[in-house]
């Protein structure tokens, strides 16, 4: 990564471009795919496909792109999904209130 970029990611969002980058060039070599070639069907450089495999930032449309390319794409849509997020759901849950008490017909004023 140039050291501008360092600076804009923080050491999570670092960490998981680099195992991204792994699992891509991975799932490359398991293809018996060079990174020409899978440049070339994800329809973009063979520098980018290096620098997203060394873990650097590159734009979300060019990982959509090889992710494509490897026939990975579910994979894409499985970030922020909204069924894979355990703690935004807990969180939500701990809101909700456990039981809505309904209104009896007793309860309510008849008197127009």
């Amino acid at each position: 990564m140039t050291p501008s970029n360092n600076r804009l990611l923080t050491s999570a969002a670092q960490d998981a471009l680099q195992s991204v980058g792994e699992h891509i060039k991975l799932a490359r070599q398991r293809r018996k795919l060079s990174q020409s070639l899978l440049a070339d069907r994800a329809g973009v450089g063979v520098v980018t496909v290096r620098r997203l495999e060394k873990g650097e930032s590159v734009g979300i449309d060019t990982l959509a792109n090889i992710l494509v390319a490897l026939n990975l794409e579910d994979t894409l849509l499985k970030v922020a999904s909204p069924s894979e997020d355990e703690v935004g759901i807990a969180m939500e849950k701990r809101q909700t209130p456990k039981r809505i008490r309904k209104r009896s017909s007793d309860d309510l004023d008849t008197n127009f």
